[in-house]
């Protein structure tokens, strides 16, 4: 059966289990490996890019998109910047001109030299999601089905006191993540626009 949808992923599991009678658990079971997903999974099919026009004395921060995980890339006005430490942004004395560092703090971006003219954000990110009844299709689960699967069912075997076969799932996991994270690493160096690199 193909796998397209939150309900299908949810009739795989039970039929994998060969158990009928864990609906409540079964969505547990899938939150729990998406959470392991997204530690790790830095692909196309989870990156995202946002811009915004903002006047100078708007400031030097901004505040981080909903389902933020990770920068890839931050440009502002053009100019690609650079990641630095607080204590190296903390370190630097006030100024304005052209923004060429940023670092995070808590949910926000903030960038050094402040800008000096009005400018435009552009953020490359990589963003978590969440299947669910409401929303029961995203951009991951048709090229990572075996992630979802696998990890759902690592999950489901301590609940279910079968130990024997949990090394089985996660080393699939292990394997069906490794592969689409270096499938997207190599597009990347190949120099295709549409894939992502390593995190920082």
């Amino acid at each position: 059966m193909a796998i397209t949808n939150y309900s299908e992923l949810k009739s795989a599991i039970a039929g994998w289990l060969e158990r009928e009678d864990l609906a409540l658990r079964i969505p547990e079971f899938v939150a729990l490996a998406e959470r392991k997903i997204f530690r790790r999974f830095r692909t196309p099919a989870n990156e995202r890019t946002v811009l915004e026009d903002r006047r100078a004395d708007e400031g030097a921060e901004w505040l981080l998109p909903t389902h933020f995980l990770e920068c890839k890339r931050l440009i502002v006005n053009g100019v690609t910047l650079t990641r630095i430490t607080d204590t190296d942004y903390y370190g630097r004395p006030p100024q304005t001109g052209q923004p060429r560092f940023f670092f995070r703090y808590a949910n926000r971006l903030k960038v050094w030299p402040a800008p000096a003219e009005d400018y435009r954000w552009v953020l490359n990110y990589w963003t978590d999601m969440e299947l669910t009844d409401e929303y029961p299709q995203n951009t991951v689960l048709p090229v990572a089905t075996d992630l979802y699967l696998f990890g759902a069912l690592a999950e489901a075997e301590p609940y279910l006191m079968n130990d024997s076969r949990i090394a089985m799932w996660k080393a699939k996991f292990e394997e069906g993540l490794t592969e689409l994270n270096d499938m997207a690493e190599r597009a990347e160096m190949a120099g295709s626009a549409s894939i992502s690199g390593g995190a920082y």
